[in-house]
């Protein structure tokens, strides 16, 4: 019975009296998630000109191509007839619109770094003075002593180490090189920040300057982005 009907039964209990069987059942309280429909306004979360508008709910008083600053309200909570307000709802829908970024980039000229690969191994090293033989290393590697062996008279050591294979990057950009490279930084830095449908319309170096072997990148950026925000409305009190 419980497995029948247990969307409506909590607890059941059988009771044997003599020849009568006593029955007592609890019924199940199912607690609805409470909805909020508190009246709302969809506003820009930042400045842009509005390129898409969907409402599913709400009055939409902005169209597409408008200048919006933050705040302004796109699809608003308040219904209205004759320009008098009849209702108020839970305004529904999304907003994208053009939007504008300045990012600063900063490139070295000369470039060097080491990447790990992810490739392991245990390697041995043998050492006599100044000398270094590696046994099973990578060619460029990064190592850890497990155990070392020193001979008691000798400058002989042998060590086992666990060896990680790594990168090596070493490059000399051209100005050029260092342009698109401050571009492609600056487009990784704002793409991690966007959502899906999002992306870059245009981007633009406005100004570069070199100093020390540094050159410093400022890049306009104009993106598609979703502009949606909630603010929520009180509703006016009308006297009838």
């Amino acid at each position: 019975i419980l497995d029948k009907y247990k969307d409506k039964i909590e607890w059941l209990e059988i009771t044997n009296i003599g020849t009568k069987y006593i029955i007592n059942v609890e019924e199940r309280i199912i607690n609805h998630p409470k909805i909020d429909n508190t009246p709302r306004n969809i506003v820009a979360s930042k400045d842009g000109i509005i390129g898409y508008i969907e409402a599913s709910s709400g009055e939409i008083i902005k169209k597409v191509n408008d200048y919006v600053r933050k705040g302004d309200i796109i699809i608003s909570g308040r219904i209205t007839k004759n320009n008098e307000i009849t209702n108020y709802v839970k305004a529904q829908g999304k907003i994208y619109a053009e939007t504008w970024y300045q990012v600063s980039v900063e490139v070295p000229l000369i470039y060097y770094e080491q990447q790990e690969t992810g490739r392991k191994k245990r390697s041995i090293v043998i050492q006599f003075l100044n000398k270094k033989i590696n046994i099973n290393s990578f060619l460029n590697n990064k190592h850890e002593k497990i155990i070392m062996i020193k001979h008691p008279l000798l400058p002989l050591s042998i060590s086992l180490n666990n060896s990680k294979e790594i990168y090596i990057i070493d490059d000399l950009y051209t100005i050029e090189e260092a342009l698109e490279k401050g571009l492609e930084i600056g487009r990784e830095k704002l793409m991690s920040g966007l959502k899906s449908k999002e992306k870059i319309l245009i981007e633009k170096i406005l100004n570069s300057t070199i100093n020390n072997n540094m050159i410093k990148l400022e890049i306009f950026f104009k993106v598609y982005e979703n502009i949606t925000s909630y603010k929520n409305i009180e509703e006016e009190i009308v006297d009838e």
